[in-house]
């Protein structure tokens, strides 16, 4: 049995500081409005021959900054981990609830599959308008994206936003990837109705679980 790290006096957070993989089959079948979840991306920015070696700057910025842990797994890695991750949370998941799982254009499709594999239905992509380009030539990156899927048919609960979320990123942080918490709340909001548990295997700075506290989750 694992026990969690941290868990608040009222009971609506609970943190694990463990493997996802580890943790998840501890949880209650079906006990899981949605998943809500920001993994390394694995998007191939660094290559093979060079991934022992500590990785460059980050697309967004000129500083150094952090780098993630696994964020440099090959092909057969990835899609080893991740079918495995997204059947154990399909498990935990109500039947209606969702899947949102952020990656960038290259991993996108292949996420998609994976999830798919796992008996997820893929349902649309949600595209986050980052407010600005980032560093680079030609078609500057702009955006990030995320699949939507849900356990068997979709139930959702809020219709006030179309696929294409616009938040500014965040560029003066601790985390080098951290979410902005009003394009976690307006996912949450359709996806999810309050008093629901969402889980985030990815927590990183706590982006989720700031937003679910703040949306009553």
């Amino acid at each position: 049995m694992i026990e969690p790290t941290y868990q608040s006096p009222d009971g609506k957070v609970v943190l694990y500081c463990a493997d996802c993989l580890q943790v998840l089959p501890t949880l209650a079948d079906g006990s899981v409005g949605a998943v809500v979840t920001d993994p390394p991306y694995c998007s191939g920015a660094t290559p093979t021959a060079r991934r022992q070696k500590t990785a460059s700057l980050t697309p967004e910025s000129v500083n150094p900054r952090p780098t993630i842990e696994s964020d440099m797994m090959g092909a057969a890695g990835f899609d080893w981990f991740f079918r495995h991750l997204f059947l154990a949370a399909r498990y935990k998941t109500t039947l209606g609830g969702h899947l949102i799982c952020f990656t960038d254009w290259r991993m996108c499709g292949q996420l998609a599959a994976l999830s798919e594999a796992a008996g997820w239905r893929w349902n649309n992509v949600l595209v986050w308008d980052k407010g600005y380009p980032g560093l680079g030539a030609g078609f500057r990156a702009q955006h990030e994206m995320a699949i939507v899927c849900s356990n068997g048919a979709p139930t959702w609960h809020s219709y006030a936003f179309g696929n294409v979320l616009k938040s500014t990123r965040l560029t003066k942080t601790s985390h080098p990837h951290q979410k902005p918490t009003e394009l976690l709340s307006a996912i949450l909001e359709t996806c999810s109705t309050p008093g629901a548990i969402i889980l985030d295997p990815f927590m990183g700075s706590g982006s989720t679980a700031v937003a679910a506290l703040q949306s009553d989750r």
